[in-house]
């Protein structure tokens, strides 16, 4: 039973490893729906909005849907309007959204670094420590995309109290 086991390990592993294609999905600046394989092909000032997706069950960062990345759009129009808004919650949302934009950089080069030491690894037990550094990586993409969505939901609540605002004015 044991030999059974050592022998269907390595072979399960070796074909879990092959799960982890992945392609990427962008807008351009003229508004079209852009697919590459490759995150260096992305425009970098598109790369934090990008939707990445794996044939793995991990989490990938990203907008989760279009009404989220139409949400980024409309907090980026809302520094145009800060005559008629608090500028400090201007400030704040700008500076959250700046770090999330950082912290989603350091995941990408993470999971890139990650990537590069799933095809040097030569044995088993080295793809099974990097499924478990994977693993880590993915909470970590868990927390990241439950402070994007708190975000959303801060520059949602500020952008209905501008349009308030507008609509009081007027």
């Amino acid at each position: 039973m044991k030999y059974v086991i050592l022998f269907l390990l390595p072979i399960f592993l070796l074909i879990s490893g092959t799960a982890f294609a992945e392609f990427y999905k962008y807008t351009d600046q003229n508004g079209n729906v852009r697919f590459t394989d490759d995150l260096g092909k992305v425009p970098e000032d598109q790369r934090p909005n990008a939707t990445s997706y794996e044939s793995s069950k991990s989490s990938v960062p990203g907008p989760a849907s279009k009404k989220e990345s139409e949400t980024d759009q409309v907090s980026a129009g809302s520094d145009a309007n800060a005559n008629t808004t608090d500028n400090s919650t201007d400030e704040q949302i700008k500076s959250k959204k700046d770090a999330l934009s950082k912290e989603y950089q350091s995941l990408m080069e993470e999971k890139a670094g990650l990537d590069a030491e799933w095809n040097g690894a030569k044995t088993t037990l080295e793809k099974h420590q990097i499924n478990q550094k994977r693993n880590e990586l993915n909470k970590k993409i868990t927390q990241y995309e439950e402070k994007r969505k708190t975000l959303n939901a801060e520059i949602e609540a500020h952008n209905a109290s501008i349009n308030k605002d507008k609509k009081g004015n007027e």
